[in-house]
């Protein structure tokens, strides 16, 4: 079973998206033999991407697909856009 899971938050937090993601590392060796594949997007894997609707909206499309939103913020939070 995939768990998508969506990781938000500003360019700040660089360092904890990174220790994020070596979290799901470590959880996707732990639950393998369960099955269990959690799968996670952040806002960096779309830089190099092409859309004729923007960016905003291949995240929104992702956001859609997630089964799991985490949002981390500290000191700034940019305008949410639908």
């Amino acid at each position: 079973m995939d768990i998508n899971i969506f990781l938000a938050s500003s360019s700040e937090l660089k360092e904890d998206r990174n220790d994020f993601r070596i979290l799901i590392g470590q959880l996707n060796d732990e639950w393998s033999d369960r099955d269990i594949y959690f799968k996670l997007t952040i806002w960096e894997d779309f830089i190099d991407s092409m859309s004729a609707e923007g960016l905003q909206q291949e995240y929104n499309k992702a956001v859609e697909q997630c089964d799991i939103f985490l949002m981390l913020f500290f000191t700034k939070v940019g305008k949410i856009r639908t």
